[in-house]
């Protein structure tokens, strides 16, 4: 198992490796060894995606120009959720205020959002970042985790800019890695954001694999 930062892990799963084909000329302590390099591969590329978006939604919170509720460079910075949403592969990227109004990256704006959940929260708290446990998109029916960052004007909190992510996103990661699945990304809850299973996405990894708790 590999911690990515303090929010994702994932499980590579390795006691019946012999049984694949990929591994039919492999010695055990082989077949573990590869199994671990796909793992920290898987690993490396999904810290550096969230490193990245990371960076980016501070950066679109560090450009926001914002005046007595009003973004005075409105185009400017819909342009740059609409860049990061494309590079990202979200669902959607936007900012949202503590008037509970949004900004999102099609242009489009929203009112009456409750503010009462911990996408919301955390930053607000003082959490640098967020990643939010998964959950299931009414609309779209994938499984979904927000990204988030504080938005703050002169040291002040005003609201949040962030971004949502599909499963798509983290399956692409690991399967051009792993090409016969067996691994799973997980959140620090152990909630599954990717298993070869889509049956599994957002259950608690430990409630169908028990044998690897420890």
């Amino acid at each position: 198992t590999s911690i990515i930062g303090t929010m994702l892990s994932v499980i590579v799963l390795s006691l019946s490796l012999i049984s694949f084909t990929t591994f039919q000329d492999f010695n055990y302590q082989e077949a573990l060894h590869f199994r671990k390099q796909q793992g920290l591969s898987v690993t490396i590329q999904v810290d550096q995606y969230i490193s990245g978006v990371e960076q980016q939604l501070g950066m679109i919170s560090e450009a926001i120009q914002y005046k007595e509720g009003v973004v005075t460079n409105k185009v400017a910075v819909v342009n740059l959720l609409a860049k990061l949403n494309n590079s990202a592969n979200g669902t959607a990227t936007y900012i949202v205020f503590e008037d509970g109004t949004s900004l999102e990256h099609s242009g489009e704006q929203y009112t009456d959002i409750q503010l009462n959940k911990h996408w919301y929260t955390g930053p607000k708290s003082g959490l640098p970042f967020v990643l939010t446990e998964p959950s299931i998109d009414q609309v779209t029916g994938k499984l979904l985790s927000s990204l988030v960052v504080p938005l703050t004007q002169e040291g002040l909190f005003i609201g949040v800019v962030g971004v949502d992510i599909s499963s798509d996103v983290w399956k692409k990661l690991v399967s051009k890695n792993v090409t016969d699945g067996q691994i799973f990304l997980t959140d620090t809850e152990n909630k599954v954001l990717y298993a070869p299973y889509p049956e599994l996405l957002g259950k608690d990894f430990f409630e169908f694999r028990p044998m690897y708790r420890n």
